[in-house]
């Protein structure tokens, strides 16, 4: 016969026993009420990032859809900067391609005239500023070295330069499929270029000045101070001069007092130079390739503000523009 005392002891161990079983559950249970919520958080905010970015997108195709008109100006700021509610908008940039160096069209010419050091120069002057890196080599070799091997790599035949790259130089490399002994698609592969890595580290910056979409010449109504001072040879000082001319008596660019250049004659006057034959074959004026860049804002003004960027770029022959590219570009 149990006695009264062992029931009470075993009794209050049950109990005991219940309890620590019942403190488990509500822990278990408050662990998945927990991370339930926190599936549904986040799939709540991936719904409304998506919402987000589709809208953005669709603004900035609205940009995109205004800037490609061919009745569109740079200087209809209040077109190309729209404000459509209390939180959405878009913010469009037309810019001239030709403002940059077109490099299959600089390759094509030296292969006809190698006595042409447009990109040499450029190079040897980028490289010139990395005497750390290449102390015992001088710039203008370097920047020879770089150019003979981007020449072979368009050029259609097997024949190596002084100091170029062919199939067999690659292949010591461990590269089997170049070069591609074509002109450049994109700007993406002058990295697989034997030298390219040099201007690279010297000019972090270096695809600001290139594209392979323009007509060819570098177009002085739309390049920046460096580059017309490496298509010229002037002092950069010099050829901001010229830039801010460009911009007008309020030295803002894209605005209705805005200067645009008639001729090249006017331009070598501004500069102080005078044309010895080559710069007619380097520069223009007025190059009809546009780069229009379009960004598509959802919460303007707000710390979860969202944006989408878009970047065409179209060549205007007539009233009818020819698509070049079209891309989608990462906002960090």
């Amino acid at each position: 016969m149990i006695s009264r005392g062992k029931r009470i002891r075993r009794t209050g161990s049950q109990r005991g026993a219940a309890l620590i079983a019942v403190f488990w559950l509500i822990a278990i249970l408050s662990l998945l009420i927990f991370t339930t919520l926190r599936v549904l958080r986040n799939d709540v905010q991936l719904t409304i990032s998506q919402k987000k970015g589709f809208r953005a997108r669709q603004l900035a195709e609205m940009g995109i859809a205004v800037g490609v008109n061919p009745a569109t100006k740079e200087t209809d700021v209040l077109l190309l900067n729209r404000q459509l509610n209390d939180n959405e908008g878009y913010r469009v940039k037309i810019k001239g391609e030709g403002g940059k160096f077109n490099i299959n069209a600089i390759l094509a010419q030296l292969q006809q005239d190698e006595l042409d050091t447009l990109l040499e120069d450029i190079f040897a002057q980028w490289l010139s500023g990395t005497d750390e890196a290449f102390a015992d080599r001088d710039s203008r070799d370097l920047a020879g070295e770089v150019v003979d091997a981007l020449v072979d790599w368009v050029d259609a035949d097997d024949l190596e330069r002084l100091h170029g790259a062919e199939q067999e130089s690659y292949e010591e490399m461990g590269f089997m499929s170049y070069p591609f002994n074509r002109p450049f698609y994109s700007l993406d592969e002058l990295l697989l270029v034997r030298g390219m890595e040099q201007v690279v580290a010297a000019k972090r910056n270096w695809r600001d000045f290139f594209t392979i979409y323009s007509t060819g010449k570098l177009d002085m109504n739309e390049a920046n101070a460096e580059a017309i001072a490496l298509a010229t040879g002037v002092d950069i000082e010099e050829a901001q001069d010229l830039v801010e001319m460009r911009f007008g008596a309020d030295d803002m660019e894209d605005t209705l007092d805005d200067y645009k250049f008639g001729n090249l004659s006017e331009v070598f006057a501004v500069l102080g130079i005078v044309d010895d034959g080559i710069l007619q074959s380097r520069l223009s004026l007025n190059d009809n390739t546009k780069r229009i860049e379009s960004i598509g804002t959802v919460g303007v003004g707000t710390p979860d503000a969202f944006s989408k960027k878009i970047e065409l770029v179209v060549r205007t022959q007539g009233r009818t523009p020819q698509i070049l590219s079209r891309e989608e570009v990462p906002l960090f």
